[in-house]
């Protein structure tokens, strides 16, 4: 302010002269304010779940309701911004735009400069942490919903894993599985959650494993609340009738923008391969009298679903192989069936009915496929057993005997042993005698 001394005001010499009026310049500093701003993690607080989360990087306006004037501010990696030097008055505090992985929920708040009150202020918010969810569909690469044969969709078992490495609160490795516990909780949407599971015939404890059994009606699983990252599903116990799915389904859940906090990633999709039965017949006719044989071709048999197996007949028919006569091969849906010749050769008598039969055994996971000449399975005289291995290196502990095979994600075929089927030729009739003789008659009389 500027102060003028007038006449009243004693003189003072300057410079040698006497009686001198002089004239006193001077200011005040302005008096400021300053406030800061505090963000958190509404869940993680201060503790970044992973590197996809961050208190750096949250815009603010700080709005001047007096004289409009603004002021804007970025936190840092604590998540606090400072603004000094400001006007005294009344301010709106407003989030502009939120910082990797929240959504912007910081509530706009006043706060009063003044100064016969309060010149230093801290403003404190938390803002919601982005998280999503993932949906896999189950189904049969042939026939979508609908299972095959005697096949059953609705058993198979899916495992939750990491991506990738995280770094945070939550660190996890690549290729571990997601559990319930770990932050921040996944969250079951769909399926059933699985305490034990039978994985290459050995019972396995999944302890607190994301690990969920198909939902019955829609075949799907899903899990939601789940952190920022890469993630996927991975078939680890096919359902019966099913080779393991070996490909891993693949989700990445990532920040749309500041307004969505819940991640809806596109549905994956799991293609099951149905189980199939090799089927080798060598079809030989034998010749009347001297008890020689030998291989015949364009006999046709037909093998058609039998109790329920959800499949279309098939028809194949012999020809020659590798300079042979009389075999055919076909592969059969897992299931039941019986195979018929269509038609003998001319002079020969079709073969009995054969019936082919598969199950499985869920508790030491062994196929076994068999071939009888009784409708019911029974007195079978072709038998193989098969291991479902669900992509393990170690032989199945339960098999016993000679197994013929294991069943992978890569091999989703068993078979039996070539059959041989004879023909025989119609046996000659020969008319029989009479029993009795006629009476004979006198007529001389």
């Amino acid at each position: 302010q500027d102060i003028t001394l007038d006449a009243k005001t004693p003189k003072v010499s300057v410079n040698g002269k006497d009686d001198q009026l002089i004239t006193v310049n001077g200011t005040n500093d302005e008096i400021t304010g300053k406030i800061k701003i505090v963000k958190k993690g509404t869940e993680s607080q201060l503790a970044m779940w992973n590197q996809y989360y961050s208190l750096l990087g949250n815009k603010f306006k700080l709005t001047n309701k007096q004289s409009g004037k603004i002021y804007e501010i970025t936190t840092d990696a604590k998540g606090e911004a400072l603004v000094e030097n400001m006007q005294l008055g009344d301010y709106t505090v407003e989030e502009v735009s939120a910082s990797a992985g929240f959504a912007k929920t910081f509530k706009a708040q006043s706060a009063s400069l003044k100064q016969d009150g309060t010149l230093e202020l801290t403003v404190s918010g938390t803002n919601d942490e982005i998280k999503g969810e993932n949906t896999l569909e189950k189904r049969d690469k042939d026939t979508d919903i609908e299972a095959q044969g005697q096949a059953v969709l609705k058993q198979a078992e899916y495992t939750l894993y990491y991506g990738e490495d995280r770094a945070g609160a939550s660190s996890h490795k690549k290729d571990t599985p997601v559990k319930w516990t770990d932050i921040p909780n996944a969250k079951l949407l769909k399926g059933e959650k699985v305490k034990t599971s039978i994985i290459n015939g050995q019972e396995v404890d999944n302890g607190e494993n994301v690990v969920l059994n198909v939902d019955d009606k829609d075949l799907t699983v899903a899990v939601g609340n789940l952190a920022l990252g890469k993630y996927y599903w991975k078939e680890t116990n096919a359902p019966e009738g099913y080779a393991l799915d070996g490909k891993i389904h693949e989700f990445t859940i990532a920040k749309k923008d500041d307004a969505t906090k819940n991640i809806v990633t596109p549905t994956t999709k799991s293609l099951e391969q149905i189980i199939k039965a090799k089927i080798s017949i060598q079809k030989i006719v034998q010749s009347k009298g001297d008890g020689s044989h030998s291989g015949i071709n364009d006999v046709t048999f037909k093998a058609t679903p039998i109790n329920d197996t959800k499949a279309e007949a098939v028809e194949f028919t012999t020809t020659i192989k590798e300079d042979e006569d009389g075999f055919a091969t076909t592969e059969l849906l897992y299931g039941d069936w019986k195979i018929e010749e269509v038609e003998a050769p001319a002079g020969y008598e079709k073969i009995d009915p054969i019936y082919v039969h598969m199950s499985y055994d869920e508790k030491t996971d062994l196929y076994t496929i068999t071939a009888s000449k009784q409708e019911d399975g029974s007195k079978p005289f072709s038998t193989r057993t098969f291991s479902q291995s669900d992509d393990k290196k170690e032989q199945n502990a339960n098999a016993k005997g000679t197994l013929a095979g294991t069943l992978t994600s890569s091999k989703a075929l068993i078979s039996l042993s070539r059959m041989t089927f004879k023909d025989n030729p119609i046996p000659d009739i020969t008319p029989e005698k009479p029993d009795f003789q006629p009476e004979k008659f006198d007529l001389s009389e």
